[in-house]
């Protein structure tokens, strides 16, 4: 299993540039072709499910259930929107850099407006694994972007 946790580890910060906390896996397999199991990785801002399989030389496949959403581009997401939909330029900061793409997980981001000054709430959700999201602002906000 240390050999695993160790792959996991290092293919998790190479593919996505950020360091992994820990991992989490069952504390002993037998080899056994075509055994299944999950781990879980800790990553800044959440951790993710990996889903192994395993050969009969205790070596194993894994496969990343959620993606991890770089916030970085959510912030250019919702600014773009902003700008395209409610006719408002402002800047969005999201906390963190990353987060698993876990459905039905929610973050606020903060928002601001920049003529005339106004900071305000973005509520985002996670709609899949694959980072698709729905974000929004308050309605009182909606209309009032025309400058």
């Amino acid at each position: 299993m240390p050999r695993i946790k160790a792959s996991i580890k290092d293919g998790i910060e190479k593919q996505a540039g950020v360091a992994v906390l820990w991992v989490d896996c069952p504390s002993s397999r037998k080899a056994r072709a075509g055994d299944r199991f999950e781990c879980r990785a800790g990553v800044e801002g959440g951790a993710v499910t990996l889903d192994l399989v395993q050969d009969e030389y205790a070596n194993a496949q894994w496969t990343q259930r959620e993606q991890l959403l770089d916030l970085r581009k959510v912030e250019e997401t919702v600014r773009e929107g902003l700008k395209q939909n409610v006719r408002m330029n402002a800047t969005v900061q999201c906390p963190g850099i990353l987060i698993p793409a876990v459905p039905g997980t929610r973050i606020t981001c903060q928002g601001t407006k920049t003529a005339p000054a106004q900071t305000f709430e973005v509520s985002v959700l996670i709609r899949d694994t694959k980072g698709q999201l729905d974000w929004s602002i308050p309605k009182s906000l909606i209309g009032a972007g025309k400058q």
